[in-house]
């Protein structure tokens, strides 16, 4: 996984060049102070005295820089997930870390970043190419950690392994997913542990 999620198809020139990070990081500024919806490629353009066609020589839309940003912010969360899930854990154990990881580095964004966390709802609702991809890396995450599982005897086989990890997935949306987070944040921890209860006690064998 490279550091950032989002699409080589969305930014354009080489990958490594000094105006391309100069763009970031003045859209970190922007987004961060005044929004997604409220900052322009004109805003950046002016920031970093360049002229807005020239931005677009490195991205191909405002949206573009949006996935750049988010990409950094999802790559961080996977890469905290994947840590958490050391050699020697129980399939359990290692579920409950993927869920607390996740659930705590979104509700921080929340509450520390919440321009730019406004900005990964509007990517989730629309479903930006870059939420897409991140979705998809954890249904991969919860299959291994379900595979683990029933390698160990520790939950059932009966289920479907293909579709079992995005049933998961959809069960723990209100604690992972941007769409919903504001409206169950309040019930951090205890209303993620009692879901993460209620999901293990659903894997346990019969």
């Amino acid at each position: 996984m490279s550091r950032r999620l989002a699409s080589q198809k969305l930014v354009r020139g080489p990958a490594e060049h000094l105006v391309r990070d100069e763009i970031i990081d003045a859209a970190r500024r922007n987004f961060a102070r005044d929004g997604y919806a409220h900052t322009t490629v004109s805003d950046l353009a002016r920031e970093i005295c360049y002229s807005k066609s020239y931005i677009y020589r490195f991205f191909i839309s405002k949206q573009a820089i949006g996935e750049e940003i988010c990409g950094e912010r999802l790559g961080t969360i996977l890469r905290s997930v994947r840590q958490r899930g050391g050699e020697g854990r129980t399939a359990s154990q290692q579920f409950r870390d993927l869920f607390e990881s996740l659930s705590n580095a979104l509700a921080n964004i929340f509450f520390q970043e919440h321009k730019i966390f406004e900005m990964m709802t509007l990517a989730a609702e629309e479903r930006w190419s870059v939420t897409l991809r991140f979705n998809r890396a954890l249904a991969i995450l919860v299959r291994a950690v379900i595979a683990k599982g029933r390698e160990s005897g520790e939950f059932e086989s009966e289920a479907p392994l293909q579709t079992t990890p995005e049933a998961i997935l959809l069960t723990m949306a209100p604690f992972i997913d941007p769409l919903q987070i504001a409206q169950t944040i309040a019930y951090l921890p205890r209303g993620r542990i009692e879901l993460e209860n209620l999901i293990l006690r659903s894997l346990a064998p019969s």
